[in-house]
């Protein structure tokens, strides 16, 4: 509670504070706070997955416009030949 009341502090009035406590104190505010941190999470996974597309095409992208690079990556991951 210590580190996050300074952070709330930063964005809310106490006029905010009690407008919250009167929002989460009705039917909607209470289903809220069963449901946002489902939603949160779900959210986050999404991002996450967009996230994670958009860093592969991205480097597809770069590849493509970039064949050397494309080829040093192949011989990096090419196994070493056993010295003699």
């Amino acid at each position: 509670i210590k580190l996050v009341i300074p952070v709330y502090d930063k964005y809310l009035s106490d006029e905010d504070i009690k407008g919250m406590i009167q929002f989460y104190s009705t039917p909607l505010g209470k289903k809220m706070i069963d449901v946002l941190p489902k939603l949160t999470a779900e959210s986050n996974e999404a991002g996450q997955r967009w996230g994670q597309q958009m860093g592969r095409q991205t480097m597809i992208d770069v590849l493509q416009e970039h064949p050397d690079l494309r080829q040093a990556l192949e011989n990096a991951n090419k196994p070493a030949l056993p010295q003699p």
